[in-house]
């Protein structure tokens, strides 16, 4: 037993003795820890609390650790966007025999073949289990560098065409550790709705281009 005052701490040593027969690899197991309050001569119900924490072992001898990705592919899966962010799923699977921490980046390239962006594939550090397979979502998303547009809230997704303003094809570019071939997914962006408007102003400029060289056409003496 251990009694803590409010508000205080305190450090607890585990001894765990690992049976001779142990299978080699990973293991993990739970430590539970369990408050109770003080007994009250008058009280008929009790409240207990109970928290758990992961221990992960490894039993040395002859283990494998391997990584496999199992797909890699675009969310939602359509590779035509009108604008970002673009977001990837990369499904991984422990298929070795002790814990694994995925680990890698995504590297997003333009159509001229710049890396415009290098985002970690597993930022929170997210442990596999043996045959534990889990997915893991990298967006690339641009900061807000346009100014706030209130007149254009009627139309938000213009609004985010601009805010997430991209052209061309873009593909993402994932290197998992410890796999030797990377994987790729592309998308092409193509802001539709801005292309219109800049049609639109260039249809109005020519149309009044026009009317003025016409004008100037009519009333130069002959």
């Amino acid at each position: 037993e251990l009694r803590l005052e409010p508000g205080a701490m305190a450090e607890v040593r585990l001894r765990v003795e690992v049976p001779r027969r142990a299978a080699v690899g990973g293991h993990y197991a739970s430590v539970l820890w369990e408050s109770a309050a003080a007994p009250e001569p008058a009280a008929t119900v009790g409240v207990r609390s109970r928290v758990g924490t992961l221990v992960f072992l490894t039993v040395p001898g002859a283990a494998v650790a391997q990584l496999q990705l199992r797909s890699f592919t675009l969310e939602p899966p359509s590779p035509w966007r009108s604008a970002g962010p673009l977001t990837a799923q990369a499904v991984v699977q422990n298929v070795g025999t002790v814990h694994r921490v995925p680990s890698g980046e995504v590297a997003v390239v333009n159509a001229l073949g710049w890396t415009v962006a290098t985002l970690p594939l597993n930022p929170t550090r997210r442990l596999l289990l043996p045959d534990e397979t889990s997915g893991f979502a990298v967006t690339w998303a641009k900061a807000r560098r346009f100014w706030p547009t209130p007149w254009l809230g009627w139309w938000p997704k213009l609004q985010a065409e601009a805010e997430e303003f991209g052209l061309g094809h873009y593909r993402l570019v994932l290197r998992l550790d410890g796999t030797p071939t990377p994987a790729e997914v592309g998308a092409w962006v193509l802001p539709v709705r801005w292309l219109l408007v800049f049609v639109v102003l260039l249809l109005v400029m020519s149309w009044f281009i026009g009317r003025r060289r016409r004008r100037w056409v009519a009333s130069a003496p002959a």
